[in-house]
């Protein structure tokens, strides 16, 4: 896996413990952190050193009390701020929902058309009571659109982005320009309600298209698009949405203040127009020609259909834990296209939380009985209602208070009223039912939940956990900071890393007291390590050195350290441009978009998201971004790492997640590594080792290990490992014959000039020693042709024994395994889990408290 410095940050600012990083943006870092004083949750965002002045903090102190004025329940209030050792913070309310942001991932990207216009009018009553208090914001974008629990929308970071702008002027990379109006990308610009009401229209472009108004990657071209405001076609771009809607969007973003709404109110009532129309249409019946873009194919669907059948589909999804989930049995090798599935959830009544990655997964056939959770709905708490998956509100919780455990079990949160008491036998119950470690507890908390008074919040931090620090692994250490993806560009002979030896990792411990291990670091050798383009070096009383061989960039994939040459490919890959196609690494700076095709003999490396599009590489897949939606495969000769994947269909010799891997089909010959694995199905030669396994809803989880893939999956990436290995090939012999070339030039030069023979014969002497590399690596490259030909002669579909795979493959949970989850290992017969199992394996060898071999 890449490699970067992890990132370091303060443990107190001020009265505010530091809990982690939240997101870094042009303005500074933000925070979680818990107010040692009232144990509140807070984000605490701490300025970069270039806004620091005294101007800034004094307006922003103003700005605190102008929102306090304000109270306005949408508008996200600041608390305070002040100057510190490290800078200056301001700290602000925290709401624990999460963003808009995060919100579009878990949905696969896109938002239908009743839930997106919901959203936007949430946000612009919140606008335009700020604007109302004189408060503009200037840089809406869904990651400032916060959500609470019951999933409303408030609107973060009011006013601060307009004082940042007077205190040092714009410059093209101190924002994203996605949902900038064009007037702020000028020099002479006034910031008002129309400014953010451009960027009201821009997000609600995002959440209705999948895509960004403005898409550039590189900043300053993204700034010039802003300046030009260059809509694209909406009719052509948004087919499905009514018209009223994309009139909507053109005005919100016309490129002349004076040619939008006249005022937020202007827009506020139009939005509730449209609103106030299409639930007219759903109650009508006509909902599914409105709100999908497939309306000729979903109208055919339903009159292919005698109305009775339509009903047995639609019994096929149930609704349960009182409406909050809506699940789909499918029987082993069932599978539904994707319009007809659309048209059985509109007959069932679900309409809210759909998980577009579980409807990928329905199109799938499986050999197994799959559950697949198509929908989630959002819980009530004792101070919010909640929503369930046919969009009715949940009355909130008549308890005073619920305790909640987030997922990695590291926190347990106490939800209650502001203003009503916490009643003790109801606290005494959740308490006893959550079963938490009593050193996780923070006693202040406590002692406020039992106190005769009412609480002014609704949500505090109960207990803390400690999570795991991996253990680092021996390996190279680069000598510089990489930039992006890891990549950073080298001279031939430049120094680029020295060798480190293993260090342990440190156990962590959740809030129930469960020990949570650490991954243990790996052994290696410095020689085991070494890619091509490289060179050991060491001199005399030096630490070992990593040298290259030949200009290019850097790259570290599974601890492995080579030079590669490059081939950029600038902004998005999408189906307007020509295929991508090269024999070098390919770095695309910018995403992967529908129709977009990407294929190298080396490896490729996506710095930015993976939407649909296929991918293909000789080597390794690196995706910095996220890794979701449609589109078609993705295979690699190597491993493919990304951040999480969610309902892709992807082969390859290995896979790494740093994330959550949701609702995918992954094929592997290799292992399999991942924060959690949820839904879909994996199935891999090696072993699957996660912190979680399934989730609390009982989605069917597929983990197979030890198993052969099909045999044209095996073929398809013995071909892609053939095509790196000829790549490498064809680049170190015509290496070689420049080298062969100058060697005998110079050799004739040195017999005509005998004065300058000695320089001639250093410089022969330095050509010997290439070429003599280059021919190690060409032996190295015959063996790695044999033993892939070896490979492909003795492929059979058969699976494997579990004689075959005995001390050689296994599945391990070192957190947790839900119920759901469906795990075999060879051609053993699958277990399926019935309830939870804490640090769970399956396979031979050691067990996790250290037992003895066996099957456990």
């Amino acid at each position: 896996m890449n490699t970067l410095a992890a990132p370091q940050h303060p443990q107190r600012l001020g009265a505010y413990r530091v809990n982690s990083l939240l997101g870094n943006g042009p303005l500074g870092q933000v925070f979680l952190g818990v107010d040692t004083r009232n144990q509140r949750p807070v984000a605490l965002r701490l300025f970069t050193p270039g806004f620091d002045s005294d101007d800034f903090v004094e307006a922003l102190g103003g700005l605190v009390d102008q929102l306090r004025q304000l109270d306005d329940p949408l508008v996200v209030p600041l608390l305070e701020v002040e100057r510190v050792s490290e800078g200056f913070y301001v700290a602000m309310d925290f709401l624990p929902g999460g963003d808009l942001q995060s919100l579009l991932r878990r949905q696969g990207g896109v938002m239908e058309l009743t839930q997106a216009m919901t959203v936007i009018s949430q946000a612009a009553k919140a606008v335009h009571a700020a604007a109302g208090a004189g408060i503009f914001h200037a840089d809406l974008k869904p990651g400032s659109l916060l959500l609470d629990l019951d999933g409303r929308v408030h609107v973060g970071n009011a006013g601060i982005f307009p004082l940042a702008m007077q205190v040092r002027r714009l410059r093209a990379t101190d924002r994203s320009w996605a949902y900038t109006a064009p007037e702020l990308a000028s020099t002479d610009f006034t910031v008002d309600a129309r400014t953010d009401m451009f960027g009201l229209g821009a997000i609600l472009f995002r959440l209705l298209s999948g895509t960004q108004l403005f898409s550039a990657s590189d900043p300053h071209q993204a700034m010039q698009d802003v300046r030009a405001c260059r809509l694209p076609d909406l009719k052509k771009v948004l087919p499905q949405v009514p018209d009223e809607v994309r009139d909507c969007i053109a005005r919100c973003c016309a490129r002349r203040p004076d040619d939008r709404y006249p005022s937020l109110r202007s827009l506020l009532d139009a939005l509730e127009q449209i609103t106030d129309t299409l639930l007219g249409q759903r109650r009508a019946g006509a909902a599914i020609e409105a709100l999908d873009g497939l309306l000729a194919d979903r109208r055919a669907l339903r009159a292919a259909l005698e109305p009775a059948q339509l009903r047995r589909l639609s019994r096929m999804v149930q609704v349960v834990d009182h409406g909050l989930k809506a699940v789909l049995r499918l029987a082993p090798g069932a599978s539904f296209k994707r319009q007809l599935l659309e048209v059985i959830l509109a007959e069932a009544g679900i309409r809210y939380g759909i998980d577009e990655a579980a409807l990928n997964e329905a199109t799938r056939s499986s050999e197994t009985v799959r559950l697949l959770v198509v929908a989630r709905g959002e819980a009530p708490t004792p101070a919010r209602p909640g929503r369930d998956v046919r969009g009715d509100a949940m009355a909130p919780l008549m308890q005073s208070v619920q305790l909640r455990i987030s997922d990695d079990g590291l926190q347990a949160l106490a939800l209650v009223r502001p203003g009503r008491k916490v009643q003790g036998d109801e606290l005494d119950a959740a308490l006893a039912e959550a079963k938490l470690n009593q050193s996780s507890i923070n006693t202040d908390v406590l002692v406020q939940l039992r106190s005769a008074r009412g609480l002014n919040q609704e949500c505090l931090v109960l207990a803390t956990g400690r999570a795991p620090k991996p253990g680092q692994d021996a390996g190279w250490r680069l000598l510089e900071q990489s930039g992006d993806g890891g990549l950073r560009r080298v001279r031939r002979g430049d120094r680029i890393a020295c060798w480190t030896l293993a260090r342990p990792g440190i156990d962590g411990i959740d809030v129930h007291g469960l020990v949570l291990p650490a991954a243990q670091p790996r052994q290696a050798q410095p020689e085991d390590l070494l890619g091509v383009g490289v060179e050991l070096r060491q001199d005399q009383g030096e630490p070992l050195l990593l040298a290259s061989q030949q200009g290019g960039v850097i790259r570290r994939a599974d601890g492995v350290v080579e030079v590669q040459p490059i081939h950029d490919v600038e902004g998005d890959v999408d189906a307007s441009r020509p295929p991508v196609e090269s024999d070098e690494m390919v770095v695309v700076h910018g995403s992967v978009r529908n129709g977009g095709i990407v294929q190298s003999a080396q490896n490729v490396v996506i710095l930015g998201d993976v939407e649909g599009g296929e991918i293909s590489a000789g080597g390794d897949i690196v995706i910095s971004g996220e890794f979701s939606g449609g589109g078609g495969q993705v295979c690699a000769g190597g491993g493919v790492q990304a951040g999480s994947v969610a309902g892709r269909r992807l082969i390859a010799s290995s896979l790494q997640v740093s994330g959550v891997l949701h609702a995918a089909c992954v094929h592997v010959a290799g292992d399999v590594r991942a924060r959690a694995i949820v839904g879909g199905e994996v199935v891999c030669g090696g072993s699957i080792e996660v912190e979680e396994l399934g989730d609390a809803d009982g989605a069917t989880t597929i983990a197979r290990c030890g198993t052969h893939l099909q045999l044209s999956e095996r073929q398809l990436v013995a071909r892609l490992r053939w095509q790196k290995i000829s790549a490498d090939r064809r680049r170190l012999l015509a290496r070689r014959d420049d080298l062969l070339a100058d060697q005998h030039a110079l050799e004739l030069r040195s017999m005509r000039h005998r004065s300058v023979s000695v320089s001639c014969a250093e410089a022969l002497a330095i050509m010997q020693q290439e070429i003599a590399i280059i021919d190690q690596s060409l032996s190295g490259i015959r063996e790695q042709s044999d033993s892939l030909r070896h490979e492909v002669m003795e492929q059979v579909e058969s699976m494997a024994s579990v004689d075959e795979v005995r001390g050689q493959a296994h599945v391990l949970a070192r957190h947790l395994a839900y119920p759901g989850v469906q795990v075999s290992i060879a051609d053993g017969e699958a277990e399926e889990l019935k309830r939870r199992r804490r640090q769970y394996r399956l396979g031979f060898g050691p067990t996790p408290d250290g037992g003895g071999d066996g099957l456990s």
